[in-house]
């Protein structure tokens, strides 16, 4: 069997959710080939690093063909058209047709499916993110062959949605603890003493806390140095800063008590989550990465949601604090490690959840299930 891992994306986040699969699958199945094709230079060595900690790997890494024209145009028309994604998909197909399954953590490649000459390939989609939005939650599953879900929760939402066949969702943990996992822990970005507060918010306009609080949040803490902040954004809100507006922070930078990242790759490897002592954010899935230790949190309803109690989509809400307006943020963050002992028990309720934890890793998991259920049954059929 030839497997193939499609990273197409202008950052790097998708990526610690499928390549150790790619890598432990290699490893434990020499017999398969495994190929990762990376859509940018980044992603590339993102990919050829995290294969070190699969020594025993033989994946082939490539470098996705792009069209020089394409090359020249894409910086300066990508915040408006994401062109280089869409020439991924079309100037690549002679790779994709030496593939039998294309493993992939998003749905715009199911494009692929429309050239006659990938006819016969097979899809699997990783879940990236283990929220509660209800984003990829429509009809284009059905599309895929195969879905590797994290936990119970996302196959209860899926099979909440439209006509999808159960026997197409395995659940295979979290593919992203195990590269973590094999990391050593951070370095302390700040050595004071006084608790570390994250503020993550999402980078969509309906939905975060940005665009209303962001800058209330930072000047609260530019006033109350009695607390650090990690500014982590979601990396695509300053990926297309214009159409979020992602103002600068050129005065922030300079505050003591504020660290910000608007995008390294140390945001999205959980750098940041594993060092705070509070989380406050809004509806990024991100809460459930810094969950992984259970800590206090606190929401911004910045959007005034109704209901929120008994929505799925903010699930994540019931393990902290909300508040409506940043008034309100310096009783939440001074009550915070005392309401804990309230929450936490909440918390390790919607983990169980959330991520399926078992002896065995997510990539070893998610390796079993493509060489056996995948190839025993889609494939043969």
């Amino acid at each position: 069997m030839h497997y193939g891992f499609l990273l197409n994306h202008y950052a790097g986040h998708q990526a610690y959710h499928s390549l150790p699969i790619a890598y432990e699958l290699s490893s434990r199945h020499p017999e398969h080939q495994v190929t990762i094709v990376a859509a940018t230079d980044e992603l590339y060595q993102i990919a050829k690093q995290m294969g070190t900690h699969w020594p025993d790997n033989n994946c082939k890494l490539l470098r996705a063909h792009v069209p020089a024209f394409i090359d020249a145009i894409d910086p300066y028309i990508k915040k408006f058209v994401l062109i280089r994604k869409r020439a991924i998909l079309e100037f690549n197909t002679k790779i994709f047709k030496d593939m039998d399954v294309l493993i992939i953590p998003e749905k715009n490649s199911l494009q692929l499916k429309k050239k006659h000459r990938l006819s016969k390939l097979k899809f699997v989609r990783i879940r990236h993110g283990a929220g509660d939005r209800d984003t990829g939650l429509d009809e284009s599953n059905q599309k895929f062959d195969l879905i590797l879900a994290s936990g119970q929760k996302m196959k209860d939402r899926l099979m909440s949605g439209p006509h999808i066949d159960s026997k197409k969702i395995a659940i295979i943990g979290y593919p992203k603890f195990d590269i973590i996992d094999k990391l050593p822990p951070p370095q302390p970005i700040f050595t004071n003493g006084k608790p570390v507060v994250i503020y993550n918010p999402h980078y969509k306009n309906t939905e975060s806390s940005w665009q209303i609080y962001g800058r209330q949040v930072l000047e609260f803490f530019r006033k109350n140095q009695n607390y650090n902040l990690i500014f982590a954004p979601h990396i695509i809100l300053y990926e297309r800063a214009l159409r979020h507006n992602a103002f600068a922070l050129d005065e922030y930078e300079s505050c003591p008590n504020i660290f910000v990242d608007t995008g390294s790759q140390a945001s999205i490897d959980m750098t940041y989550t594993r060092q705070a002592d509070i989380y406050l954010g809004d509806v990024s899935s991100q809460i459930y990465e810094f969950l992984h230790t259970p800590r206090p949190c606190i929401f911004i309803n910045a959007h005034n949601v109704k209901d929120w109690e008994n929505s799925e989509q903010h699930l994540h809400w019931r393990t902290g604090d909300v508040i409506t307006t940043i008034d309100q943020l310096k009783v939440a963050l001074n009550a915070a490690q005392q309401q804990f002992y309230h929450y936490k028990p909440i918390q390790e309720e919607i983990l169980r959840y959330t991520f399926d934890v078992q002896k065995q890793s997510a990539a070893e998991r998610a390796a079993h299930t493509l060489t056996t259920f995948l190839y025993e049954g889609a494939i043969k059929s």
